[in-house]
């Protein structure tokens, strides 16, 4: 358990901050953003049971928090913040980009959502954001959450469809969840077509990743499930 006071006004006003991350350099390197917004008095654990023994002193102000900690979903650890204090800024900084994990932390109270490798834009920023009262999420998540409200579009014919028979066909088994050496196998073309044609595919759908291209594909009714 590390602890720190950001600043120099140290008084009885100041803000509480837990920092709950398992990778010591990431750990290291929030706790430094921290301490560059002054008021603030900053702990920072490396496991769910480290953090609830510091839940015990009391509650936080904001907390930034993985989900893949060594000893269970950092998700469980949100309904505890909020009982101690319903106040509590939870912003979950995580490697998971997947729906059903955005959501479950959504719904548990968490009020931001960014992926590990877009915290360069937001590191610097994250104390600032908790005191103006935003919400930052990581653009992709963003996409997603817009995606899920996004009416469903009707379901479009093959000859009104933007992919081609193949391009539909290696986007299928991707959501089938084959790697692209499996796909090319089935397909009997070599890897580097495969991701010709799932360049075409992002292109044509305006995505940027395979689960974003499932996704939408789903969505529009361009590949079946």
């Amino acid at each position: 358990m590390q602890t720190a006071t950001s600043g120099a006004r140290a008084t009885p006003a100041l803000r509480r901050l837990l920092i709950v991350e398992d990778e010591r350099l990431l750990r290291d390197r929030l706790l430094e953003a921290a301490l560059s917004t002054p008021g603030w008095t900053i702990e920072a654990a490396g496991s769910l049971q480290a953090a609830r023994e510091a839940m015990k002193t009391g509650g936080f102000n904001a907390v930034f928090l993985d989900l893949g900690l060594p000893d269970g979903d950092g998700v469980s650890l949100i309904p505890d913040l909020l009982f101690i204090n319903p106040a509590c800024e939870i912003l979950v900084i995580t490697v998971f980009a997947d729906e059903a994990r955005v959501i479950r932390s959504l719904e548990a109270g968490a009020s931001g959502y960014i992926l590990k490798s877009d915290l360069a834009d937001y590191a610097e920023r994250l104390v600032s954001f908790i005191e103006t009262g935003g919400s930052p999420v990581s653009p992709a998540i963003a996409r997603s959450l817009i995606n899920r409200l996004r009416p469903a579009a009707p379901l479009k014919s093959r000859q009104s469809s933007p992919l081609s028979e193949r391009e539909a066909e290696v986007l299928s088994l991707c959501a089938r969840g084959l790697r692209y050496s499996e796909i090319a196998d089935v397909l009997g073309v070599s890897s580097h077509t495969i991701n010709a044609h799932l360049r075409s595919v992002y292109r044509k759908l305006m995505v940027t990743s395979r689960s974003e291209a499932v996704f939408e594909a789903r969505r529009s009714g361009l590949i079946d499930g």
